[in-house]
């Protein structure tokens, strides 16, 4: 039982070359105790951020570690290794930490929330983040602003801010009624589109200056 699997393995290929006719592109991870599932590029093109169980089975959730790819050579490191699950690895806008979702050791993890948790890129004793917020965060991403993620607020769901350094947390987003998601960033950041709706209509694409969102934030806090 439960054997035979089928690995997931990084490959990258060369876009141009994909375009004008199919390509078999380069393996990068070939070891079968890793089965990779989240993975992020660093904005240099020089190594690759994943997340990964010991094998693809369901159940295996809970082995999810955090792992380094350097591209120059192939070379894999395992930067988070806590119990329980951590998935969802992003780099930070200057390449140099990795912001995760963590159950933060907890192995009972099932009902508790997760955390948002950083971590120095080559590793290290990760950091909670978001312990002040009493909802499960959702990542998005990493910018220059801080790290966004989406979260609920009773039937509302809105998009936060938290400041890497601080921990300090805001919420972006209004109004308080607001029921938002699918939140979608520009390589810049500095624009953003989600979908939003409400009880009693559906849902429809909208996109925002995320500097006239927070020129709101700030207004709402006067």
């Amino acid at each position: 039982m439960r054997e035979g699997y089928s690995y997931v393995h990084l490959w990258t290929l060369n876009v141009a070359d994909a375009l004008k006719a199919p390509t078999v592109g380069k393996q990068r991870t070939k070891e079968r105790k890793t089965s990779v599932s989240i993975r992020r590029v660093v904005a240099d093109g020089s190594s690759i951020v994943f997340s990964a169980t010991v094998n693809p089975d369901l159940i295996q959730g809970v082995t999810s570690d955090i792992y380094l790819l350097k591209l120059a050579d192939d070379s894999v490191k395992k930067i988070v290794d806590l119990p329980g699950p951590d998935n969802g690895p992003r780099f930070s806008p200057d390449g140099k930490q990795i912001v995760f979702s963590s159950a933060m050791g907890n192995k009972v993890y099932f009902a508790s929330n997760t955390r948002l948790a950083i971590v120095p890129v080559e590793g290290g004793t990760p950091k909670s983040i978001s312990d002040s917020f009493d909802e499960n965060p959702g990542l998005i991403e990493w910018k220059t602003a801080g790290i966004y993620f989406v979260g609920q607020h009773k039937t509302a769901s809105h998009l936060f801010l938290v400041d890497a350094a601080t921990s300090k947390i805001s919420r972006v987003t209004a109004p308080d009624n607001l029921m938002a998601g699918s939140f979608s960033f520009t390589r810049a950041g500095d624009r953003m589109a989600f979908v939003a709706g409400s009880p009693s209509s559906m849902n429809e694409v909208f996109v925002f200056s995320c500097e006239d969102l927070r020129a709101a934030q700030a207004h709402r806090h006067e």
